[in-house]
């Protein structure tokens, strides 16, 4: 519920603070005194469109300030709690809104700064405004859906929101199927290579430490020839000998035995006898090695040939995939990995498409039921406003509402309604926008927030001007029904019309007056008998007829006695 409004410095308005209530809070004044000027204000508190033509001259800023009581309603007390703001425990909010001639615009909910986006995300729960040019929604035919879910109640919403998250899920299905489809030529292209890679690095069966292994067995063949003479030649020197040379064992094992016989008469060489004698077993070890190795050494061009090819592939391989051997296998591990991955889209591409049309079943299972959900509705709805209409003073007009079947899944379900009105006996119905008049959009605007306004958890409801093209019988009927509204809501219209200003829980007065040489909008809250003024000049003009004044009186009782 607002409480209470603050402007300052916008359009005609220095400094005004006005306190509503709750019920009917009405409006009037002089055309061109400045009521839409305050509705404009309040459009600006929730969110709505800033410029700097607002700004009163020759201020730099124009700030308005609007004091809400709230009710607890689940989704604000939400979204506070996600922008990090809170409900006091006098459960009030102050919302501010301030433009510059430099552009900027602050926004603050209970004095914490707000991005507008998110300012408007809590200007929406608070105040459902409808000007004269709001009751165009009428005419836009997407917002007849969401005032039929609306009126439907919360049932109907809550399998709105299954049908929400069904389509959610069965878009993001969608997306990722798409997503892989294009990429599917990417994805086989990619398959085939790692394939090739992988195959080729699993085929080389290469083993740690082979390149090494490899290169020093290469190095041996290529100096077999040389390796097997010195070799011979060192085995020569040390076992075998020649006519020329005597050999290190035999010349060893003379040196020991000529020790040997000396021995007894020295014992101090008795160690050097043992180490000679280590000598020669060590001598005689190595030319054993020696016999082996040139029994086993030879030149052998078909295993060069081998090695040689196999360090090849190594190193094209290397050039490939790695500096080394675990480079290289490292590598294929992952690549590997990948092309396992990489297989598996073809399978996920088949899992989106069976879980599409699994989803899309659930969906259209989901919508059909919305859809008779809101032809039950509908029909009770459309019953309503042929009463309300019948009471607003069109009793021969035919409202209904059309449905249609959308091809392709949507948001909110597959169904696509319209409004459709026959305002007079033997005209077919039509769309809205097609037929309607401004009185009878303003009527059948009412008979929507009659009908919706228990189910509207929006506290506040502004009319601005909703007698436009209305008049006698009809006008009082409009009035009734604010006072009904307003029994539940906290209701502000701006209106001309004494019938409607007569039924005012608060009767408000905007004035415009010229002060120093500026003009200023002033207001001011009635007392009876200043309600009895303004309503003899609504009436005819002259506030000192005593005609006009008995009408008024007689206005004001017949409110009081009806509420």
């Amino acid at each position: 519920m607002l409480w209470e409004l603050s402007i300052h410095n916008f359009a005609l308005i220095e400094d005004l603070t006005i306190e509503f209530g709750p019920g009917l809070n009405v409006l009037t004044g002089e055309t061109g005194a400045g009521k839409s000027i305050i509705v404009d204000a309040v459009s600006l508190v929730l969110g709505g469109r800033a410029s700097t033509d607002f700004i009163r001259e020759p201020a730099e800023k124009a700030r308005i300030e609007g004091v809400f009581e709230l009710p607890l309603v689940e989704t604000l007390v939400y979204t506070l709690e996600e922008l990090g703001g809170e409900v006091g425990e006098d459960k009030t909010l102050v919302m501010s809104r301030e433009i510059s001639r430099n552009g900027r615009n602050l926004c603050r909910i209970n004095g914490r700064t707000m991005t507008l986006s998110n300012y408007r995300r809590v200007g929406q729960y608070l105040i459902d405004l409808h000007g004269q040019h709001e009751h165009q929604s009428l005419l836009n035919p997407e917002r007849h859906l969401e005032l039929l879910d609306s009126f439907a109640g919360e049932e109907l919403l809550t399998l709105r929101e299954q049908v929400q998250a069904q389509y959610r899920e069965l878009q993001t299905v969608l997306r990722d199927l798409n997503h892989w489809q294009k990429k599917k030529q990417e994805i086989d292209q990619r398959q085939d290579l790692l394939l090739f890679q992988v195959q080729e690095i699993e085929s080389a069966n290469l083993v740690a430490g082979e390149e090494e292994e490899l290169q020093q067995e290469k190095t041996i063949l290529q100096n077999a020839e040389k390796l097997v003479n010195g070799v011979a030649k060192a085995y020569q020197c040390t076992y075998g000998g020649t006519p020329q040379q005597t050999s290190a064992f035999d010349l060893l094992s003379q040196a020991i035995n000529e020790l040997r016989s000396l021995g007894n008469l020295d014992p101090t060489l008795q160690p050097i006898i043992n180490n000679l004698e280590t000598a020669l077993y060590q001598a005689e070890e190595a030319t054993h090695e020696l016999r082996r190795y040139l029994d086993r050494i030879e030149a052998d061009p078909d295993r060069l040939e081998i090695i040689n090819e196999r360090l090849n592939l190594i190193r094209q391989l290397k050039r490939k995939y790695g500096n080394s051997i675990e480079e290289i296998k490292q590598y294929g591990r992952e690549i590997a990995k990948e092309l396992e991955e990489v297989t598996g889209y073809g399978n996920r591409i088949d899992e989106l498409q069976e879980k599409q049309v699994h989803l899309e079943e659930e969906y259209r299972t989901l919508a059909r039921s919305l859809s008779e959900r809101r032809k039950q509705a509908a029909a009770v709805l459309a019953e309503g406003i042929n009463q309300g209409l019948n009471f607003l003073g069109m009793p021969s007009a035919q409202f209904t509402i059309d449905f249609q079947w959308r091809g392709q899944p949507a948001v909110n379900g597959q169904d696509e309604i319209e409004f459709l009105l026959s305002p007079n006996p033997g005209e077919p119905l039509k769309p809205l926008a097609r037929i309607a008049s401004g009185g009878e959009l303003s009527r059948i605007m009412l008979v929507l927030k009659t009908l919706l306004a228990q189910a509207d958890r929006i506290p506040t409801l502004i009319f601005d001007e909703i007698d436009t093209g209305i008049g006698g019988r009809t006008l009082e009927a409009v009035a009734i029904r604010l006072s009904e509204v307003a029994i539940s809501h906290q209701v502000i219209c701006v209106t001309h019309a004494a019938q409607i200003a007569s039924r005012a829980d608060v009767h408000l007065l905007i004035e415009k007056k010229v002060l120093a040489g500026r003009t200023h909008t002033l207001t001011s809250r009635l007392s009876a008998e200043e309600r009895i003024t303004e309503i003899s000049r609504m009436l005819g003009g002259n506030t000192d007829s005593p005609v006009s004044r008995k009408h008024a009186i007689e206005m004001l009782e017949r409110a009081r006695g009806q509420k």
